[in-house]
């Protein structure tokens, strides 16, 4: 049996972006806290993403919080989410390729 080489690494490329979470300082600079489960579960990172930087996570569920929402780009799973319109702090939750503000 022969198997293409772009349709073997058509199927793993999208294995490779599954519960991914990077966070992109695209506008400026964005403190970030992201934990495993929930607002109470273990620290992944804690701190400054940087413009120009970003950070990737992987997880079935991240929580998330970020101080200058407005100033990075979330990308999930390879897809880029609607930019967040906020200067204040959020909570997020991402889960099954979605992001879901929280509070």
């Amino acid at each position: 049996h022969t198997i293409s080489v772009s349709a073997f690494l058509l199927n793993r490329s999208s294995d490779l972006f599954e519960n991914v979470l990077r966070i992109v300082g695209e506008k400026g600079d964005c403190w970030v806290q992201v934990r495993r489960d929930d607002a109470t579960g273990i620290v992944l990172f804690s701190g400054t993403i940087k413009q120009g930087s970003g950070r990737s996570f992987k997880g079935t569920v991240l929580w998330v919080r970020m101080g200058n929402p407005s100033s990075v780009k979330v990308i999930i799973e390879g897809r880029t989410a609607k930019p967040i319109d906020s200067v204040n702090p959020l909570d997020f939750v991402v889960r099954n390729g979605k992001m879901k503000r929280q509070g």
